[in-house]
C-alpha cells in the first residue's frame, strides 16, 4: 500500500481537546492510516493516507469543517 504524509497547518496551537477531535475524525475517514501530532509543532497536525483512496484535499476539506482554518504545507 502506497502512503504519504500531509502537513497541515491548523491557524492556532492545538489543545489536548483539539487533537482528540481531530484524531477521531480524520481516522474515520477511508484511506486515512493515522493522524499525528509532535510536541514541538503544535499548529500541526500530520497524515499519513493512501493517496490511492483519498486525496490531501479531502482531508483538507474534513478539517476546515471542524472549524480550523487549515492549509496544506508543502514538504
Amino acid at each position: 500500500m502506497p502512503t504519504v504524509d500531509a502537513m497541515i497547518y491548523l491557524g492556532r496551537k492545538l489543545n489536548d481537546s483539539d487533537r482528540l477531535i481531530l484524531d477521531n475524525t480524520l481516522r474515520k475517514i477511508s484511506g486515512v492510516v493515522a493522524p499525528w501530532f509532535t510536541p514541538r509543532l503544535t499548529q500541526v497536525v500530520f497524515v499519513y493516507y493512501n493517496p490511492h483512496l483519498i486525496s490531501t484535499s479531502v482531508v483538507l476539506a474534513s478539517v476546515r469543517r471542524l472549524g480550523f482554518e487549515a492549509s496544506l504545507v508543502a514538504l
